[in-house]
């Protein structure tokens, strides 16, 4: 390669065919011509009923409502913390792990869901409901209430879903469920208050006319059982883990439970509900060993198993 040569490869022109200089860096305009633009997809627009499954979960804009920092509160001698919002890393109802974006955003997983997030009530609470089961966080209720009240009931249930996730098996946890029972939500309600059964009474698999009745280890009292061992035909089911007891003592069993195990959660017939304190009895009261003769259902309500 001659000098001039050279020179001209350096400097970034070359000679054409004919001899005339040509810039290397410019782009090449026949080869652009022939570029062609990438094809458009037709997108289709048409709205199906999965793509309606969200709708519960439609928020309007929250301007100027600043969310609070978490705080502490005390309960029955522990102290917890509350969190207002947050990402919601676990099922509110059966603890997994949340993986998919919409479960985030709920705070429930979506087999749980179907069992009773898209519940429609016949007839839904008053706001003023919400107040009574949440008295004991005002923080919380006066973040609830501000931030999500225009969006109506639906609204203030879905960020109780994501409250109880962020705050799963606290008092507030509870809390939550009660409140979105007074929404008139109950079995959505019920869903949440399942993890916190301590309690569980279901159809023995063994004995037809028995029910079994377990108790959870860490809540189990001596005394409790004791009662229980004196209803007529009572005994315990090692094959199922539990107190075998006939249907017809359902008003006693509810009784003892209601004096041991008030505040807490039992689960029967795929229901959760929270155990009543006891009914005050009039004088003379039955004593705790009391037999069936003694027994007078009449001291309790309606609302048994």
């Amino acid at each position: 390669m001659s000098l001039e040569e050279l020179l001209s490869f350096v400097l970034g022109n070359k000679k054409s065919e004919n001899g005339s200089s040509v810039n290397v860096n410019e782009p090449d305009v026949a080869v652009t011509e022939k570029q062609q633009p990438l094809p458009i997809e037709k997108v289709d627009d048409t709205v199906t009923t999965v793509d309606m499954i969200r709708q519960p979960e439609v928020e309007a804009d929250v301007v100027g409502i600043a969310i609070p920092e978490p705080s502490y509160y005390n309960h029955g001698g522990n102290r917890y913390r509350l969190i207002y919002e947050g990402v919601c890393t676990h099922c509110a109802h059966c603890g997994f792990k949340l993986t998919d974006s919409e479960s985030i955003e709920r705070g429930l997983g979506p087999i749980c869901s179907k069992k009773g997030y898209f519940e429609d009530p016949k007839q839904e609470g008053d706001i003023v409901d919400l107040f009574v089961p949440l008295a004991k966080y005002p923080e919380l209720v006066d973040y609830v209430t501000k931030r999500y009240k225009p969006q109506g009931n639906r609204g203030l249930v879905n960020a109780l879903v994501r409250i109880a996730s962020l705050n799963r098996r606290t008092p507030v946890h509870q809390a939550v469920c009660d409140a979105v029972d007074a929404l008139g939500y109950t079995s959505l309600a019920s869903l949440l208050r399942e993890s916190l059964a301590v309690i569980e009474v279901k159809q023995s698999s063994i004995e037809p006319d028995n029910l079994v009745i377990w108790v959870k280890k860490s809540e189990f009292v001596n005394s409790y059982a004791h009662d229980m061992y004196r209803i007529s035909g009572a005994h315990f089911a090692r094959a199922e883990k539990g107190i075998s007891f006939p249907k017809s003592a359902r008003l006693q069993v509810w009784h003892i439970l209601r004096r041991y195990y008030h505040g807490l959660v039992v689960k029967y017939e795929n229901v959760a509900r929270v155990i009543p304190e006891p009914v005050k009895k009039p004088d003379p009261s039955p004593s705790v060993d009391m037999t069936d003769a003694e027994y007078d259902p009449s001291y309790d309500d309606a609302l048994t198993l």
